[in-house]
């Protein structure tokens, strides 16, 4: 071959391979265009109201309050002393029936909404947990201090709450995706979640105040869950292939190329 044919094949071999890796990679990116845009299409937002929900009192280990603290609407979490009644503690309980989902959907989002009523806390105020409760059995109207459900020494808060950073009379919001994902990974269909302060060792005022359910349901805990259905057509599987089968024939085909040189 002379150096003038050498080099035209050369230019229109360096053409295909453009012309392939052009069509190759526009097909892949069409296709996870599309693929996106379907996910998107098919997302679904599911609010998930707080099915139980009550607050434990240590002062009070036996007591149930089932509907409310007395002389207190909302969900109470905390850490008190005071001259009449002395140190202690409140905690208050979540519980959520999760919907069933299809096979072929998945949680792409779980966010945990709250209105924060009301703060009893002096300054500084002290953060608060949330934790994951693996226990569902409790009941709002039997739950108490002594019964409570026992949390594991080892597990870590989901989420945390901080006075400080939140006005009050306002709804809070907490990303607990991995938490609600991992409950449909076990076949788990009740969530159970409980808040406390963080130190329970301080005596220092550090009540927060959330709405209960009984109160004001319209303001009651609740769980959005973004649902995602991801479909696999038939024609974005063969735009897909399409464009992978391009670039593997151009790899092919360079190798080749060189192989022969």
């Amino acid at each position: 071959m002379d150096k003038m044919g050498y080099l035209e094949d050369s230019t229109r071999g360096d053409c295909e391979r453009a012309i392939v890796m052009w069509c190759g990679w526009r097909s892949v990116s069409v296709g996870v265009v599309l693929l996106g845009l379907c996910a998107k299409a098919d997302a679904e937002w599911i609010e998930v109201r707080v099915s139980e929900d009550a607050s434990v009192i240590s002062h009070s280990p036996d007591t149930n309050y089932n509907d409310c603290y007395p002389g207190y609407g909302p969900l109470w979490s905390g850490a008190f002393s005071d001259g009449s009644t002395g140190y202690f503690l409140t905690r208050f309980y979540l519980k959520f029936q999760l919907p069933v989902l299809q096979p072929d959907q998945y949680i792409a989002s779980a966010i945990l909404r709250g209105y924060y009523w009301d703060s009893g806390s002096d300054t500084p105020k002290q953060k608060h947990d949330i934790y994951l409760v693996s226990n569902d059995t409790w009941a709002q109207d039997g739950i108490t201090w002594n019964n409570q459900p026992l949390l594991t020494p080892t597990l870590a808060a989901i989420a945390k709450f901080i006075p400080t950073e939140n006005e009050t009379h306002t709804w809070v919001a907490w990303d607990i995706t991995s938490t609600v994902a991992n409950e449909y990974v076990a076949s788990d269909d009740t969530l159970s979640l409980m808040f406390k302060v963080c130190d329970e060792s301080s005596p220092e005022r550090s009540g927060e105040y959330f709405t209960e359910s009984e109160s004001f349901p319209c303001c009651s805990f609740e769980l959005d869950l973004d649902v995602r259905l991801i479909p696999a057509p038939s024609a974005l599987v063969g735009l897909l292939s399409m464009g992978l089968m391009g670039l593997a024939g151009l790899v092919w085909r360079h190798r080749r190329r060189g192989a022969s040189r």
